[in-house]
């Protein structure tokens, strides 16, 4: 599955997408199926849908792409908020031929996809909100772990909390070798950004058809969030993954993939 650079207001964007390669400057082959963009959470980069890619590419089309001072992509820090990280999005997908995708949120990145489609509701064809609420409240002490780690001042943690009690060592041995490869003072950014965003007062005007999915061992806060949101979506179709938690694209990715498959063969054409 090839792997490019795409260039938006400065900054080098790293995607993988796949179909054949292209030329440079020319948009890469997206003709099979739906074209699925995938959007990372705090911290993460696109080799969080790894296993998502590996189950869909002979169905279907999938673009996933380094945030801005995330992975491989350019800048050290990242965007200042959600509505600039939708904007972002918005700019890679025109400059890389995308009209109208079915975005894949996870975590973080279901913030992004839900402003993408508040934002640009015409160029929205689905939305996937994966362990994703409209808001995620309090983040004050991760933020401040986060700053000490980013100012040398104390050690990236693992939280094991993130992963299903059923997770596999390899399993979170993949997430953790993912997460360091964004720089703390990113993850930094996202936090903030994610306290500062919330859609609570306006999913209800997002018109695409949604599916809202979690893990069964999703933190408890997050859990309700999320189920709210499902609520509160017109026509959103919920689904729950067993043996999974936050880091669900990781955990199971077969089982979302299955989950996409079904939600992307029943969307208008």
């Amino acid at each position: 599955m090839p792997y490019r650079y795409a260039s938006v207001a400065d900054i080098s964007a790293y995607v993988h997408h796949t179909g054949p390669t292209t030329l440079p400057g020319r948009p890469p082959v997206l003709n099979r199926g739906t074209t699925l963009v995938c959007l990372h959470g705090a911290g993460g980069n696109q080799g969080v849908f790894d296993g998502v890619f590996e189950a869909l590419e002979e169905r279907h089309s999938l673009v996933a792409f380094d945030q801005p001072g995330h992975g491989r992509s350019g800048s050290l820090d990242s965007l200042a908020d959600i509505h600039a990280m939708a904007r972002f999005t918005h700019e890679l997908l025109t400059t890389l031929g995308i009209e109208r995708p079915t975005l894949l949120g996870h975590s973080m990145g279901g913030m992004v996809a839900i402003q993408y489609a508040l934002t640009y509701p015409e160029k929205v064809g689905g939305l996937v909100l994966s362990a994703s609420p409209a808001a995620l409240g309090n983040l004050d002490e991760a933020i401040e772990a986060t700053r000490k780690v980013s100012e040398g001042k104390a050690r990236r943690q693992f939280t094991r909390e993130m992963y299903s009690p059923d997770a596999k060592p390899e399993i979170m041995q993949k997430g953790f070798m993912e997460d360091i490869k964004t720089d703390p003072r990113a993850q930094l950014g996202d936090l903030i950004a994610c306290r500062d965003w919330s859609g609570t007062a306006d999913v209800s005007a997002i018109s695409a058809p949604t599916l809202v999915v979690r893990g069964a061992d999703e933190f408890e806060a997050v859990a309700a969030g999320v189920d709210a949101l499902a609520e509160t979506i017109p026509g959103a179709r919920r689904a729950v993954i067993p043996a999974a938690a936050h880091k669900l694209p990781i955990e199971q990715p077969a089982a979302l993939a299955d989950i996409l498959a079904d939600f992307l063969g029943g969307l208008p054409s």
